[in-house]
């Protein structure tokens, strides 16, 4: 169970390093992430959308191990973020939120 928390200023959120998806049996609702960027058009405080994690470049640094020298560093986020704007590959689900809390600190 993952719920009622705040998960802000992270390099990742979450991070996946076994095999197998993710498990829609396991409880992860009612955290704030600060990378939701969802909306609540009915203002109750709960995002409208889920806030999905997927793994996009991480499965590069975690299938090969020289490429975890440059985990952290600016070239994955730019290859995250290129990613995910062109997936050449099959993004996985590795977690998700269906209540996630949507607020402004």
């Amino acid at each position: 169970m993952i719920v009622h928390n705040k998960f802000f200023g992270n390099i990742d959120d979450v991070l996946k390093d076994i095999g197998g998806d993710f498990d829609a049996s396991n409880v992860v609702e009612y955290n704030y992430w600060d990378r939701y960027d969802g909306f609540d058009a009915n203002s109750d405080g709960i995002g409208d959308t889920p806030y999905r994690v997927y793994q996009h470049a991480d499965l590069l640094w975690q299938e090969n191990n020289k490429v975890k020298f440059f985990y952290a560093a600016p070239v994955m986020s730019l290859l995250d973020f290129l990613l995910k704007l062109a997936p050449f590959i099959e993004p996985d689900l590795i977690m998700e939120d269906k209540k996630p809390i949507f607020r402004s600190f």
